[in-house]
């Protein structure tokens, strides 16, 4: 059967087929796929999961930007925020063309890798942070492939760790053995496709993870936590711009020159300027 026959009479692939689809997608068969083709797969291989959300407001993500002149920093925090849609022309690791989303870093050292910052190289960076008394809903891929290679919740949730663990087990008892082992190879692949390197010249490779966030945010949902493909045990995330502006708050900012790159993500930064006020009117800095 077909895939557009498989789409048509069925809602729910098994694991046989979503194992078939994983394998074609995984040699390829992505780059043939129309966006709204390649969603209907994901949604019909994730069909009957149970989804895992928890309150992104307490976790803390930081974003920057490239300064050719660390003398002449950006001036308005908007644009450290997410770039509009019309400028947005390629497909990004959550986005396609002409989508507009909040990009950020769970820590200094993956945001320095995401960047592929170099040595000498200066960036503006924000410190974000939910607002008091927001709930940010977010989903996170590979959280159920890392319980089940390591036996432990990542230490990004803080507290809501014992409550995710919990929630993770009531899924697994809720579910038949199948469906079960569903949702492990298809959190797997999705987390092997958010870890993997895409080069410059053949982006198109992102419209599997583009359209599993644009999957994801039609979902009550308002963020995605993805592990980082530049620095590991880093995670990312991905926020509707929306969101970024109404639930987020800026904690701390400044100007980071990088002074060493040692690899393996380790860095030695100097923070040159920092942040005083941000207001309508633009940022100041401590003088």
């Amino acid at each position: 059967m077909g895939l557009e026959e498989t789409i048509k009479n069925r809602y729910s692939f098994s694991l046989a087929e979503t194992y078939k689809w994983i394998t074609c997608i995984n040699q390829g068969m992505n780059k043939t796929l129309p966006d709204a083709e390649l969603r209907t797969m994901l949604f019909c291989m994730l069909r009957n999961s149970k989804a895992i959300s928890f309150d992104l407001h307490e976790v803390a993500l930081f974003r920057a930007r490239y300064l050719e002149n660390p003398e002449s920093p950006f001036t308005k925090a908007s644009e450290l925020m997410a770039p509009p849609k019309e400028v947005v022309s390629k497909y990004g690791r959550c986005n396609q063309p002409n989508q507009s989303v909040f990009y950020g870093a769970n820590n200094i050292p993956t945001m320095f890798a995401e960047m592929r910052a170099q040595k000498g190289d200066h960036f503006q960076y924000f410190e974000f942070k939910g607002l008091k008394n927001t709930y940010i809903r977010a989903g996170f891929v590979g959280l159920i492939d890392h319980y089940r290679r390591y036996n432990s919740i990542p230490p990004l949730f803080g507290e809501q760790s014992k409550d995710l663990e919990e929630k993770i087990k009531v899924i697994q008892a809720q579910l038949s053995k199948e469906e079960w082992s569903k949702m492990l190879l298809v959190d797997a692949f999705l987390a092997d496709w958010f870890r993997k390197r895409i080069p410059s010249s053949d982006n198109l490779d992102y419209n599997v993870t583009a359209a599993f966030t644009n999957y994801h945010f039609e979902q009550p949902v308002e963020a995605l936590v993805y592990p980082s493909v530049a620095h590991l045990g880093g995670w990312n995330l991905a926020i509707k711009p929306e969101i970024s502006l109404e639930k987020f708050t800026v904690m701390s900012g400044g100007i980071f020159r990088l002074d060493e790159d040692l690899g393996y993500g380790l860095y030695n930064a100097s923070a040159i300027k920092s942040v005083d006020t941000i207001s309508s009117s633009g940022i100041e800095w401590h003088s």
